[in-house]
């Protein structure tokens, strides 16, 4: 069975991947020429080119100059979720958001990082606190945060609720779109599956796991021609990994579905 756990967001970079960090102006930050926000901006900096020591000599100065800056706090967060530290991560994710409410970036990042905790309840709402903010310009990704939130949480009515609301605000966002053919499946939904799984590979890329999700959703549907090609595109692209030796095996009859 698929690991859902892989199909997070990347948490900032959990972030960045998550879209705009600026939900608004109304943030608790220093303003653009202040030394505390051009350190917290560095900060930001060194963490994207992955150099953590710098990145954490930066947030410190930031936090120096300024102990209320959010945006310091929101990326002082992230930096000690990079380090493994996660109890401080939560206490300087706690802080940003509390200085800075109105900025749906940090709620996102938070919830991811609660998700993360398995304190799937917190989790959701800081989602919905993002999504609730109308002027944030990546509510899908929230959504789409949420829903696989709720996978992980076992619960996947509620997952599909959040996928089917980031597929209003962004009908081919594909992380959405992937997991509503997985469910589809799961749930023997066939036509429903075939849709969103078509749909999906207009835009995006294949990988292993997903194309072997492909292959099962035509096998479910009866489309055996389908099936066959997607089979050979699997063994052709990623012919060592575990999804083309599990299609070998079947096509061989040595194993079932």
């Amino acid at each position: 069975m698929l690991n859902w756990k892989h199909l997070f967001l990347p948490l900032v970079l959990a972030c960045t991947a998550c879209g705009p960090q600026k939900s608004n102006r109304n943030t608790a930050s220093s303003g653009k020429g202040d030394p505390s926000q051009l350190n917290a901006n560095l900060c930001a900096e060194y963490i994207k080119r992955n150099l953590l020591q710098v990145a954490l000599q930066k947030c410190e100065r930031s936090l120096k100059q300024n102990r209320g800056n959010a945006s310091a706090h929101k990326w002082k967060a992230i930096l000690h979720q990079r380090l493994g530290q996660d109890k401080l991560a939560a206490r300087h994710f706690q802080r940003a958001v509390d200085l800075a409410p109105n900025d749906s970036g940090s709620h996102n990042n938070y919830g991811a990082f609660l998700c993360r905790q398995k304190r799937f309840q917190q989790a959701e709402q800081q989602f919905l606190k993002a999504i609730n903010n109308p002027l944030y310009r990546a509510r899908h990704i929230a959504y789409t945060n949420a829903g696989l939130c709720m996978i992980s949480a076992g619960d996947k009515r509620k997952a599909e609720y959040y996928f089917r609301k980031t597929l209003r605000l962004a009908p081919l966002f594909g992380p959405a779109l992937i997991n509503m053919a997985r469910l589809s499946h799961d749930n023997n939904k066939c036509i429903s599956a075939l849709g969103f799984m078509r749909r999906w590979a207009k835009k995006n890329r294949w990988s292993s796991e997903n194309l072997w999700l492909a292959v099962k959703i035509e096998k479910k549907c009866g489309n055996s021609n389908k099936l066959a090609s997607l089979g050979l595109l699997l063994k052709a692209r990623f012919p060592t990994s575990p999804a083309a030796m599990k299609y070998k095996q079947w096509s061989r009859g040595q194993s079932s579905w």
